[in-house]
């Protein structure tokens, strides 16, 4: 689980536990009477308090993944909370973000697998800053 994915570049660091998420979360999607998986990093146990994931499935039948962003730095999801429902499409979700694996901050990896999902689900869709 240190070694970085197939697709990260030389020099990019190694990994840290984060990464081995994206793996835990792939092993427990394998089976299919788990119909959603919660992935919270410790410190964001809190998160929870707001929202049981539930209530999080609850928002919208037809998403797959459902996450949050930081409070004082805003970013695209922080890869801390997470609720995947136990689809196809979060499955390859989660393979993609373990390819591609790359330093010390699971979210970069997280965010670069989104991109490719829908940029493949949807070809005209563009990721900028």
């Amino acid at each position: 689980a240190k070694a970085n994915g197939p697709r990260c570049d030389a020099g990019a660091g190694g990994q840290t536990l984060h990464a081995l998420k994206a793996a835990g979360l792939g092993v427990v999607m394998r089976h299919a009477e788990y119909a959603s998986v919660t992935a919270l990093d410790v410190d964001a146990v809190p998160a929870l308090d707001a929202a049981h994931p539930a209530a999080w499935l609850a928002l919208d039948a037809a998403s797959d993944v459902f996450g949050a962003s930081n409070v004082g730095k805003p970013v695209l999801v922080n890869g801390g909370v997470l609720v995947l429902r136990n689809t196809a499409w979060a499955r390859e979700l989660v393979r993609a973000w373990w390819r591609n694996r790359c330093g010390s901050a699971d979210q970069y990896a997280l965010w670069k697998s989104l991109a490719e999902l829908w940029r493949r689900d949807h070809p005209k869709f563009r990721f900028s800053d």
